[in-house]
């Protein structure tokens, strides 16, 4: 750990304390220990894994310091990558890393209102749920790193994606279907990318995302014309 991780992971903890007080809170988060190249491959399994216990400890700490006991009613996991996914060929500070990600709870459905209702009525429109202006809520998380993600979703999928750096950063998602977008989002800036393909929904759904910046620290939701509850589509 160096100077530099201390306001990434302090921003982070807020952000997961924050998100308690919203209907869909962080619930899990998941770290991945990486190395560089150099070393046995059983040693850097075992560097990657006391990398990773390292971050997470410190993300925790961060946690309980803002909200006291928030930390242990979430769930942790925490592995090692090793050397095998290194996201540079000659640069190995920038393969020695941590992947962090994390989960939401999903939004409970709305309450039905009570009582009979007497007869046919002119439907009004719902409003819009916030996160999804275009689409229905799906997922959301924080990307800190090259990542995946996979899901069943529709055949439209939508990334609100918004910068939670002070520094421009890049990003690239590609989908199975070879469909890829890539920018730059500028500093604390917000962007959205659009994926479509033809067929049955549900249908299933991979993502690549990628970036070639130092410091990558990403919000994003995914919405789409599909989610689970909704009947099939064919």
């Amino acid at each position: 750990m160096t100077t530099a991780h201390t306001p990434l992971l302090q921003t982070l903890a807020a952000n997961i304390v924050a998100s308690q007080r919203t209907a869909t809170p962080v619930i899990a988060v998941r770290l991945i220990g990486h190395t560089d190249i150099r070393g046995g491959e059983s040693y850097n399994v075992g560097l990657g894994q006391r990398r990773a216990e390292r971050v997470r400890a410190m993300l925790a700490a961060a946690i309980d310091a803002m909200q006291p006991g928030l930390a242990g009613r979430m769930s942790w996991s925490v592995r090692s990558a090793g050397e095998t996914r290194p996201v540079s060929p000659t640069d190995h500070a920038r393969n020695r890393r941590v992947e962090i990600s994390v989960d939401r709870r999903a939004a409970p459905p709305p309450h039905p209102v009570p009582g009979p209702t007497p007869g046919p009525r002119p439907s009004t429109p719902q409003p819009a749920d916030p996160r999804c202006p275009r689409g229905k809520f799906l997922r959301s998380g924080i990307w800190t790193r090259d990542s995946s993600v996979s899901v069943s979703g529709g055949q439209g999928m939508r990334f609100f994606l918004k910068n939670r750096n002070v520094l421009g950063t890049t990003i690239r998602i590609t989908a199975q279907t070879g469909e890829t977008h890539s920018l730059v989002l500028l500093p604390l800036g917000s962007a959205v990318m659009t994926f479509t393909r033809f067929g049955c929904e549900p249908m299933g759904w991979q993502f690549e995302i990628e970036t070639s910046s130092d410091v990558f620290f990403v919000e994003w939701t995914l919405c789409s014309t599909w989610v689970p509850g909704d009947p099939d589509n064919c």
